[in-house]
């Protein structure tokens, strides 16, 4: 098997555009330090005391990862899934590096934009492309240091002045030699943030949030909720709504995928899981009837989210779904 090493940078999206792209591959050459280097790494959330090869590693830490086919399309947990047609996004991207992979690319000459690094081997029957996450501030400490002297790269495990280099892999792409292509994200976060996936969820949300505020002249926003009620935030709320947003995973990818369910569900339902709110450790929205208006600020974003997102939450609140949730409620003791 054959190693090899690229520092990859990152061109942050337009107005116009939904995600950013890669750019500015470099090739690695490290002179000394680098066999170390790749015998220590190790994949995030996996505990191994295995010293070997990536690839071997990587055998025995993939099992721990859930098929996104069968756990409800989760992907807040560690998972794996084959890159089918319908993963757009995705085949773009990786084809996009497959074609700079096989360039005969510039090598490394300083640290400026690196986004991440890629580690490539292969076997007889697959690529494997390992990512690895670049530090951003040299605050973090981390086992091995990438120095430049005289235009010459070395990789050294003590303390010395140049880029702090992590080995921890957060994501790994195989391709066969049929082109098919299956990804193992081992760190859902640090994948997310080194292709931008969360900047683009953060600025969906956004603009599905605003697609709920009622607006002048009695015009209807695009989306309702149990098809009569809209929603009201002042200007001083809407900012702290869209800070929770941006440090939110979980709401900001809740809202991007919002495509107007909630205009059909029933208000009751609606009312039954905002009652519920302090159970979920959420803050109650406020509502009138009459005017058929839904009050929100920052605090109360929470619970409005689950009650618009949360069909299970309803199935709480109605008493036929009692477990599902359980554990994320607050309990009270009996005597």
């Amino acid at each position: 098997m054959t190693n090899n090493f690229y520092a990859v940078g990152w061109q942050s999206p337009n107005r116009s555009q939904s995600f950013g792209q890669v750019k500015n591959f470099r090739k690695v050459n490290i002179k000394k330090g680098f066999d170390e280097f790749v015998k220590q790494i190790k994949f995030s959330g996996v505990s191994q005391e295995l010293e070997s090869d990536p690839v071997s590693k990587f055998e025995d830490a993939k099992s721990c990862l859930e098929n996104v086919e069968t756990n409800g399309n989760n992907t807040d947990v560690h998972f794996y899934r084959k890159v089918t047609e319908k993963y757009t996004n995705e085949l773009s991207r990786i084809n996009k590096i497959n074609d700079q992979l096989n360039e005969d690319l510039p090598p490394l000459k300083n640290f400026e934009n690196i986004r991440f690094y890629i580690l490539t081997d292969s076997d007889e029957s697959n690529t494997y492309r390992f990512y690895i996450k670049a530090l951003r501030t040299t605050k973090i400490k981390t086992r091995f240091i990438l120095t430049i002297i005289d235009s010459l790269l070395n990789i050294n495990d003590i303390e010395h002045n140049g880029k702090s280099l992590p080995y921890g892999v957060c994501y790994v792409e195989v391709l066969d030699r049929n082109s098919n292509i299956v990804q193992y994200i081992f760190d859902v976060q640090e994948y997310e943030d080194i292709f931008g996936l969360n900047d683009s969820k953060i600025k969906m949300a956004k603009l599905n949030f605003e697609k709920f505020i009622s607006v002048e002249n009695n015009v209807k926003p695009e989306y309702m909720i149990s098809g009569t009620y809209s929603v009201k935030v002042d200007d001083r709320e809407r900012e702290g709504i869209y800070k929770k947003i941006k440090e939110d995973r979980k709401l900001a990818k809740a809202l991007a995928k919002y495509n107007g369910e909630a205009n059909d569900f029933e208000w009751e339902n609606i009312k039954r899981s905002n009652e519920m709110a302090e159970q979920f450790r959420q803050t109650p929205f406020k509502f009138d009837n009459d005017s058929k208006e839904i009050f929100l600020t920052s605090d109360s974003l929470d619970a409005w989210v689950s009650a618009i997102t949360n069909t299970k939450k309803h199935s709480i609140a109605k008493g036929e779904d009692e477990d599902s949730l359980a554990r994320n409620r607050k309990t009270t003791k009996t005597e």
